[in-house]
């Protein structure tokens, strides 16, 4: 085997039978091989000349512009091989760049890779180090240049000292087969995929500490491969550069906590970074790392919220929690905080809540309680969270807002559920309860334009007595030809509920 390499142009990879010539085209970011042996020959358009003899073949193998050509020539057992640098121009380095590594193919057709980096960054024999820190960090830097993670490995001790230290290839080590039967579909189980596999790589760093100072000296460098190496343009897919740290992680929760999920959080860092190629992990390592902090909740979730809320219960100022436990399930919940508190005095008179939300993974109700102020702005002055919609849990919601608030609206608006106004007329028995009219007017029939504008000239015509509405309602509802629709019957016959000019009982009430 013999291995010659072009300065910082190209690389030479020369074995019994084949010969592998390699330029890197830094314009076109191309590598360019020809590959020829005395029994075939397959030329590129870069090799400008080529000729077989019984006895020699030579190459003439230019850099594309003829700045630099080389000419290399070996015998017909391929013995020796003969490098000539025909021309090079001073700046031939502003057209070319380095190769990252140098292929070697041994007789029997095995493949190694051996990385090509600058002699600063390559360990060597007998060097030394004043701490292990200090070696670990040296052959990761010469790691990194070269493509390709380390793993800390063996420790040997003898009487409790340490003795020999290794750090070895991440791809070190022999691969693991999975015997099974084709014929038998549960034969082979499932494994869980990994980032890198093992290739029986023999590359590897062993240091033994020298006394007197304490020191670390290396005894041992091997920096042949048997797997490819990565690229410098793919270097953020090592295993090392895979690992989210601290601050990753503490980036991805606190976009959690704006609703904004990793995959956004990864875009986020690309952009704040420059590129992928500065971000430790890819989309699904973000996405990974999301889900190991639910699967750390897990069922502890519902002890969080309520460990939470009662801290901020008792160390924020005027901020109330209410919540009950059925068995060991969470099935109520209701809060308040001094904002809510203070929109509740300024703005209470009259109380909308709406039970129409629901979470996605538990199935639980939100019910947001909300007003108007004066700038026609919702406002809130509470939440809460129901196993059901039924009378008892609306009851308990409605009694804990009541003992918050410590007064009742004038008004309560809510949609036509019934257990809503069983528990309403229990609670709020010095409220007047009526239907919201966006839940009256928003039926599929409203569809129509002219229905809907015509009964919202009716509704919102506060100057209008009750037997007058109630005269153009016929009228309308004859015009349209509706008077066997059941809905709109339905709707007549509770009128008093949502009409604003129906109920005595509304005159006075504030908006």
């Amino acid at each position: 085997m013999l291995i010659e390499e072009i300065d910082s142009s190209g690389s030479i990879v020369a074995i019994n039978g084949a010969l592998s010539v390699q330029l890197n085209d830094s314009m076109s970011n191309t590598f360019v091989t020809a590959t020829n042996g005395y029994d075939y020959a397959e030329i590129t358009d870069s090799v400008s000349e080529s000729r077989v003899n019984q006895s020699r073949v030579s190459y003439s193998v230019s850099s594309g512009d003829g700045a630099s050509s080389y000419c290399v020539q070996t015998d017909n057992n391929m013995q020796s091989v003969g490098v000539e640098h025909r021309a090079t121009f001073p700046d031939i380095m502003q057209y070319t760049c380095a190769l990252y590594l140098i292929v070697y193919h041994t007789p029997n057709g095995t493949t190694y890779w051996k990385p090509n980096v600058p002699e600063e960054f390559v360990p060597v024999k007998d060097m030394e180090f004043e701490t292990w820190d200090d070696a670990v960090n040296m052959y990761n830097t010469y790691a990194d240049k070269s493509g390709f993670s380390i793993r800390l490995s063996t420790i040997k001790r003898v009487k409790g000292s340490v003795t020999h230290r290794y750090m070895l290839c991440t791809r070190a080590g022999k691969p693991k087969f999975q015997d099974f039967d084709s014929t038998n579909t549960n034969s082979a189980s499932t494994s869980r995929r990994i980032s890198s596999k093992a290739v029986c790589c023999n590359a590897r760093l062993r240091l033994k500490p020298v006394p007197n100072p304490m020191r670390f000296k290396i005894y041992d460098f091997v920096d042949i491969h048997t797997h490819e190496l990565i690229g410098p343009n793919a270097m953020e897919f090592t295993k090392k550069r895979r690992k989210i740290g601290y601050s990753e992680r503490n980036f991805l929760h606190k976009l959690s906590l704006n609703k904004i999920g990793p995959n956004i959080a990864h875009n986020l860092q690309c952009s704040l970074k420059g590129g992928s190629h500065n971000v430790n992990g890819t989309k699904t390592d973000f996405q990974n790392a999301t889900r190991d902090v639910r699967l750390f909740i897990s069922d502890r979730d519902a002890q969080m919220i309520v460990v939470t809320m009662t801290s901020r219960s008792v160390n924020l100022p005027n901020f109330s929690f209410e919540y009950k436990v059925v068995g060991s399930e969470l099935r109520y919940i209701f809060w308040a905080d001094d904002v809510s508190k203070c929109n509740y005095d300024a703005f209470g008179e009259v109380l909308g809540f709406d039970a129409t939300y629901s979470t996605n993974k538990y199935d639980m109700i939100f019910v947001p309680f909300t007003g108007v102020d004066h700038h026609k702005k919702c406002v809130t002055f509470g939440a809460g969270l129901i196993y059901d919609e039924t009378i008892e849990s609306y009851k308990w919601l409605l009694d804990k807002f009541l003992k918050t608030h410590k007064k009742q609206p004038k008004l309560v608006l809510t949609d036509q559920d019934v257990a809503v106004k069983q528990a309403v007329r229990a609670v709020f028995d010095q409220s007047i309860h009526r239907l919201c009219m966006w839940h009256i007017i928003s039926g599929d029939l409203l569809a129509n334009t002219d229905l809907r504008v015509s009964i919202h000239k009716l509704v919102w015509n506060l100057f209008i007595t009750p037997s007058t509405f109630e005269e153009q309602w016929k009228l309308l509802i004859d015009d349209l030809n509706l008077s066997d629709h059941h809905w709109l019957t339905e709707i007549y016959a509770i009128r008093e509920q949502w009409s604003l000019v129906i109920s005595e009982k509304y005159n006075g009430v504030a908006l």
